[in-house]
């Protein structure tokens, strides 16, 4: 599911600039890492999903399992890359459906930065930590085979 706070829903053409000052000098990663500081989203996000993570990664072995078995050969990943793409698509539904109970003022407030005016009170309420919709975007998860 995609976010709403896009650009053409929010009436700002592809192309255009987040507002002036807006996070400057700041990275996704820094922005992350500050947000996991104030509020704990990805160990929260984390907690909600480990049992489910747990059996899905079972799923996937088995699977790999299997088809090890009937052709004597081991793949080349045992952990298939769609297991990485659904932790990502869950982290986004995490935030857009604000699974994790936060409303934070700026949300409230409607303050968006993809907007001529971000703090005008007239903006409309919106989903906390998806502002600019950076933080969503940016978000990886992986998997290392040892």
């Amino acid at each position: 599911m995609k976010s709403s706070r896009t650009r053409k829903a929010l009436g700002r053409p592809k192309g255009t600039s987040i507002h002036k000052g807006y996070g400057e000098g700041k990275t996704s990663a820094d922005v992350a890492q500050e947000l996991e500081d104030n509020y704990g989203l990805v160990e929260t996000f984390w907690n909600q999903i480990e049992d489910k993570v747990a059996e899905r990664l079972e799923d996937a072995l088995s699977e790999q399992f299997e088809e090890i078995v009937k052709m004597d050969q081991v793949p080349k990943k045992l952990i298939p890359d769609a297991f990485a793409e659904q932790i990502i698509d869950d982290f986004k539904g995490f935030l857009d459906h604000e699974e994790h109970g936060i409303k934070t003022t700026a949300a409230r407030r409607g303050v968006s930065h993809l907007l001529p005016r971000p703090y005008a009170r007239s903006n409309p309420p919106r989903p906390s930590f998806i502002d600019t919709g950076l933080y969503r975007a940016s978000f990886r998860a992986w998997t290392e085979e040892d």
